[in-house]
């Protein structure tokens, strides 16, 4: 009995010396009241960090338990900032909340030593979108007009065309959705006001536009009008661009539900010229990204579907001469002494690029399709099916991204074995491929053996995380028409 117990003794401590090395290495936060913690930042010239939190906040409670703890996370936020949480419910932390307006959690506080909000944030998000947020915030703290008093001012200024253009100056600088600000600027200005302004000429510069506001549609609706207010080269871009932007959206229309967005973005693409491919390919993209990042299993079903048939049976002899002409191209070039190479890994790389990136491409697109499936549709009739386009994917790309898809679907459909077995066979893919460019890349690697890793112990590798959404819009290379 005795040894039992000191068994157990030893275990519990160890346990617990185990939690405090974890914490040790991640955030380390202040014990003590707020006024001592605004002086202590004040005493090193440090911002405050301030984790405002619930005891009942989901994604408060995820942040705690992955990315506080990571000893990136805790070599950055130790060194740069005074750490301190508070529950916005309790204690001064009500104060506290309500002094800095706070209305959603968590919320991230960056306030100095004098308890000026320098910069906010809100929600949980991945290690690396925290840790360009503490470098926004560190960028702030040296501007004698940091970010959160533009934000304080805006509701005094929403008719100051000159505070408008600032503030997305600002805006842009950080990053940040300037969507409703841009709105906002158009609608204090007039016609000949917004064609005459620098938002014409930088237009380009902004990544999103509200597509059911009045700026976007001013875009779409007189083209013809805008064209000889932008550059030449803009000019012959600016179809693509809208498109670009109407695509973008969409996480703004599944973070929020709204499939009145979505139907006001699949109309705006509907009005803008084709590409390469038919126009059910962009509509069929778009809306099985929303249905896809709303998690609605039914509603996706049905679009991947359409989607999918569209897809395969797109007369891919096209894609096969397209690619055959670019390499034939490659050839005479090479041949001509215009290009040159430091080796023969490199010219065999770029050989291989130049005669199936178009295939590869196509790859991709079918790839995603069944990406979503894995990540929202538990029905086996559909992820088996969505196997099988995979296996169709396999015969245009043997890139790395393509196994990993077929693995998380074989596991997800109960074949364990054979999941493993596809893991390692892309891991080692991977590897060898890597080896080849003589480069590497640890993010992509991480997660490939962790997935493995989780399938060993019988855990999802799929899944939709709402907190790092972001719409990919890449060049599609052109088509032989």
């Amino acid at each position: 009995m005795r040894k039992r117990l000191l068994k157990y003794s030893f275990l519990l401590v160890l346990a617990i010396s185990l939690q405090d090395l974890i914490a040790q290495e991640g955030i380390r936060f202040e014990q003590a009241a707020w006024t001592a913690v605004l002086s202590k930042a004040k005493a090193e010239n440090k911002l405050v960090f301030i984790d405002v939190y619930t005891s009942w906040c989901g994604p408060c409670k995820i942040m705690v338990r992955d990315v506080f703890p990571q000893k990136v996370v805790g070599d950055k936020f130790n060194a740069s900032f005074i750490n301190f949480k508070i529950d916005a419910e309790k204690g001064e932390g009500i104060d506290v909340a309500k002094k800095y307006a706070v209305k959603a959690y968590p919320t991230y506080l960056f306030v100095n030593g004098d308890g000026t909000l320098v910069y906010r944030s809100v929600g949980s998000m991945p290690v690396e979108k925290f840790l360009s947020e503490a470098a926004i915030a560190i960028g702030e703290f040296s501007d004698p007009k940091p970010f959160a008093v533009w934000e304080d001012e805006y509701e005094q200024n929403l008719n100051n065309k000159q505070f408008l253009w600032d503030y997305l100056q600002k805006r842009k600088k950080l990053r940040l959705n300037c969507g409703d600000v841009i709105d906002r600027y158009f609608s204090v200005s007039s016609k000949e006001e917004i064609l005459q302004s620098p938002l014409m000429k930088t237009m380009a510069e902004f990544q999103n536009f509200n597509v059911d506001g009045p700026f976007y549609q001013f875009l779409l609706n007189n083209k013809d009008e805008i064209k000889p207010f932008l550059s030449a080269i803009f000019r012959t871009k600016f179809d693509a661009f809208l498109v670009y932007i109407a695509k973008a959206d969409i996480d703004r229309a599944a973070s929020n539900a709204d499939e009145k967005l979505l139907g006001a973005i699949t109309s705006a693409l509907l009005k803008l010229p084709a590409d390469e491919y038919p126009m059910e390919f962009r509509v069929g993209e778009t809306r099985m990204k929303y249905f896809t990042q709303t998690s609605d299993a039914a509603a996706l079903t049905k679009e991947v579907n359409q989607y999918a048939t569209s897809v395969m049976g797109y007369d891919t002899k096209k894609i096969r001469t397209a690619d055959s002409m670019a390499l034939n191209q490659f050839e005479k070039d090479l041949a001509a002494g215009k290009l040159k190479f430091s080796s023969n890994e490199s010219l065999e790389q770029n050989r291989r690029f130049k005669g199936s990136s178009i295939a590869t491409s196509y790859a991709y697109r079918v790839r995603d399709i069944a990406r979503s499936v894995l990540n929202v549709i538990d029905d086996k009739k559909q992820l088996a099916k969505a196997y099988d386009w995979m296996l169709y994917a396999s015969g245009f790309s043997d890139n790395f991204t393509i196994g990993e898809v077929k693995a998380g679907l074989l596991q997800k459909l109960g074949k364990s074995k054979e999941a493993l077995n596809e893991q390692q066979a892309v891991i080692n893919a991977y590897t060898e491929q890597m080896a080849k460019l003589n480069i590497s890349s640890d993010k992509v690697m991480g997660r490939l053996e962790g997935n493995l890793q989780k399938m060993k112990e019988d855990k999802p590798t799929w899944g939709i995380d709402k907190n790092t959404l972001q719409t990919r819009v890449t060049a599609t290379p052109k088509l032989v028409k």
